[in-house]
């Protein structure tokens, strides 16, 4: 079961266009787009990747990249497209509305808004703390220069592997230093892009809790 999910859903052998070809990676591509459900399908998911031992370089990137891009996609345009229908018709001609009932925003409670949103992050997050301890099925072509040294490692706890890749071996699992190259970019700017929507919602939040105040004052 294992090997099926993955491969279908994270194949090496074949690109986009040709894993829309095939019915079970579109069943599991419609399912990881439904907000709120695609957080506990990509839960498993991560759960099949390192449930027998490190897991395959390749295929954790894809998860990465595939997630980041779908919750772009879903959690993002669809979203913003779907809650611009709702407030469309939840405003009639007659001057009034149900936005309070039906209008965007109405579908999700905070509850699920908040694993939704918290949950798509951190699962990220948790691929890349991962990627280190990935290991390369397929062997390796050519090794950057900044995979081949870094100045905060020992060189008594390092050894190289039979790449070149300096390596650490921490809780049973060898860590290869560099391991994602330039998508560790992504978490940076992932992490920034995180914590000034968390303030700008916290913000907004405390915002209309204090005109709520107010309110009930007057």
């Amino acid at each position: 079961a294992r090997a099926f999910v993955l491969y279908h859903f994270l194949p090496f052998d074949r690109s986009f266009f040709g894993c829309l070809r095939d019915p079970v990676f579109l069943v599991l591509f419609v399912v990881s787009a439904v907000p709120f459900i695609r957080v506990f399908f990509y839960v498993v998911l991560l759960g099949l990747l390192v449930g027998a031992g490190p897991p395959d370089e390749y295929q954790l990137l894809q998860y990465i990249m595939m997630f980041k891009g779908m919750q772009f996609l879903s959690g993002g345009v669809l979203m913003a497209l779907t809650g611009g229908v709702q407030y469309y018709w939840c405003v009639n001609d007659l001057q009034r509305h149900t936005c309070n009932e039906h209008g965007p925003g109405t579908g999700f409670g905070y509850v699920m808004g908040a694993i939704d949103f918290f949950g798509s992050c951190m699962l990220v997050w948790v691929g890349f703390l991962i990627l280190p301890y990935s290991t390369r099925s397929a062997g390796l072509r050519k090794v950057d220069d900044h995979e081949r040294q870094e100045p905060w490692l020992d060189e008594e706890d390092t050894d190289s592997d039979e790449d070149g890749v300096h390596t650490k071996r921490c809780c049973g699992w060898r860590q290869y230093v560099g391991r994602g190259g330039r998508l560790r970019a992504l978490l940076r700017y992932d992490l920034v892009c995180f914590f000034i929507s968390a303030g700008i919602l916290f913000g907004l939040e405390g915002f209309r809790y204090h005109q709520m105040q107010q309110d009930g004052e007057a």
